[in-house]
């Protein structure tokens, strides 16, 4: 096993303590390494490993302003081929400002996880040629954005997590293609949008968004895109508060839908075909 931990902390005196700009990049190529990046300040941070099994990336940042991006792609960048197995990433942020990114592609079993803290977040994650991928997002304070893209991934696992105060205006928004038992879970606590979207869905696939606050707004659509699209699907969502809206698309044969909502004000459609 190969690790190569990085830690900047930089400190700058000029009549009151400031932190500087710190950039930190990792490259690694094959099988079995393990790469940690630690910052505090206004930093930017990247750790590419290329091609290889059960390789693990870590960024840890303090501040605002920082950007955090983990590659883990097959052997020299390619989506096909022989894929690597059980990439891990994880993300943490605390500050204003962050941004957040992962792609993780042509593999099995990838796991990626971002948390962050703060006002004015992004975190967005990307899983492409996966089986049994797994995304999971939390964000905590206000004017978060997360976005989660799994694409022909069977077994496709999202979990969006935001909490805030109400007119915080978070935005979760989750996009499964060409899957096979994919599952998206969202949970909004604030004035909180969420789109999640399934589409050439099959197997058995659900998407459930709770969402507690006020002017919350959910929209669902699976199993459209192909003629043979659709089998089992399920969607889900809870809404508790004032003016919300609740839209499921449903396509094809076999689903279930399932809108419920408390409080005044409240929409809901669901179309089944």
């Amino acid at each position: 096993m190969k690790k190569l931990t990085t830690l900047l902390l930089v400190l700058v005196f000029a009549g009151t303590t400031a932190f500087a700009q710190n950039t930190a990049d990792v490259d690694q190529v094959g099988i079995d390494h393990e790469a940690t990046v630690d910052q505090v300040g206004s930093n930017d941070a990247t750790i590419n490993q290329n091609g290889g099994n059960t390789n693990l990336g870590f960024i840890d940042q303090e501040g605002d302003d920082n950007t955090a991006t983990i590659l883990q792609p097959n052997i020299n960048g390619q989506y096909s081929g022989n894929a690597p197995e059980k990439a891990k990433a994880y993300q943490y942020q605390r500050g204003n400002g962050n941004e957040a990114a992962i792609r993780q592609a042509a593999s099995f079993s990838d796991f990626a996880q971002q948390d962050q803290w703060g006002t004015d977040l992004v975190a967005n994650v990307k899983q492409g040629n996966n089986t049994d991928a797994e995304s999971w997002q939390k964000q905590r304070g206000t004017g978060h954005n997360a976005d989660t893209r799994q694409s022909s991934s069977d077994n496709a696992i999202s979990r969006q997590e935001q909490h805030g105060n109400v007119g915080d205006g978070n935005v979760a928004d989750t996009d499964q293609i060409n899957s096979d038992g994919a599952s998206s879970d969202i949970y909004q606590d604030g004035d909180n949008y969420a789109k999640a979207l399934q589409r050439s869905a099959r197997g058995t696939t659900s998407i459930d968004i709770d969402q507690f606050g006020q002017g919350n707004s959910a929209i669902v659509n699976q199993g459209k895109a192909y003629v043979d699209s659709g089998n089992d699907l399920t969607a889900i969502i809870y809404q508790d508060g004032m003016d919300n809206m609740a839209t499921i698309n449903q396509s094809f044969n076999g689903h279930t839908a399932d809108i419920n909502q408390s409080g005044s004000l409240n929409d809901a459609t669901v179309s089944q075909q």
